[in-house]
């Protein structure tokens, strides 16, 4: 299974495991489509972060529109900092779009995202709630 629920919760907290009534954690689950997630998952494992990126972007049928593509670096050091007000699809069109330019791509997400095995290559977890976080 690459998306668990219960996993998730009992690693990042498990006194807050003991305490929830499963049928929370359920709800969860149908809430983020687990499942479904995971049967998408299990269809795509092996491929690299970037064409995981670009699948998903194609299942969804998203347009992205990019304007001066050409200011894009090719090379050297570069940063990207953007408002992603859609969440995780701002993020896979972002990897999918810079994927086409560059393979070294590194992006700093919440340490929960590190579950989704197939973008791990181009993640940075940061834990923004543990010991070290501000």
């Amino acid at each position: 299974m690459y998306i668990d629920v219960d996993k998730a919760v009992k690693d990042k907290n498990p006194q807050l495991y003991k305490w929830l009534p499963s049928f929370v954690l359920n709800w969860i689950k149908r809430l983020i489509h687990q499942d479904e997630i995971n049967e998408y998952l299990d269809n795509y494992k092996g491929t690299s972060s970037i064409e995981f990126a670009q699948s998903v972007i194609s299942y969804f049928d998203v347009e992205i529109k990019i304007n001066q593509e050409e200011n894009l670096p090719k090379t050297g050091r570069y940063i990207v900092v953007s408002n992603h007000p859609l969440g995780g699809l701002d993020g896979l069109a972002l990897i999918a779009t810079l994927g086409k330019y560059r393979k070294d791509l590194k992006f700093p997400v919440n340490d929960l995202l590190m579950y989704l095995k197939e973008l791990n290559e181009v993640f940075i977890p940061i834990n923004k709630h543990g010991k070290n976080s501000l």
